[in-house]
C-alpha cells in the first residue's frame, strides 16, 4: 500500500502560507495537524483577533479614504497586525 502525500504546490506558496514545515508531511500528517490546530484555543483567539482588526482596519480606511481598494486593503493589513499584536499583549502567559 502506498502512502498518501500531500500534493505539490509551488514553492513560494508553500513558504508564504507556512506550509514549508508539512511540505514533506504525508497527507494524513497534515489532517493531524490542521485538526490540532482548528481545536487549539489559542490558535483560534489569534484568527478572531486577526479578523475583527482586519474588519475595522479595512473600515476604518474605507471611511477616511473612500472605498478605494488600495487604501482599503491596506487598513486591513494593518488592523489585522494590530488584531494579533492585541492578541499577544493582552493573553494569558503560560508560567
Amino acid at each position: 500500500m502506498h502512502a498518501r502525500t500531500c500534493p505539490q504546490v509551488g514553492t513560494l506558496t508553500l513558504t508564504t502560507l507556512g506550509g514549508k514545515k508539512v511540505a514533506g508531511l504525508e497527507l494524513d500528517g497534515v489532517e493531524e495537524r490542521v485538526y490540532r490546530l482548528h481545536f487549539n484555543a489559542r490558535q483560534n483567539r489569534a484568527d478572531r483577533f486577526a479578523n475583527t482588526g482586519g474588519v475595522f482596519g479595512a473600515a476604518a480606511a474605507a471611511a477616511l479614504e473612500g472605498a478605494s481598494p488600495r487604501p482599503v486593503l491596506g487598513g486591513f493589513a494593518a488592523g489585522t497586525a494590530a488584531g494579533v499584536a492585541l492578541h499577544y499583549f493582552t493573553g494569558k502567559r503560560k508560567a
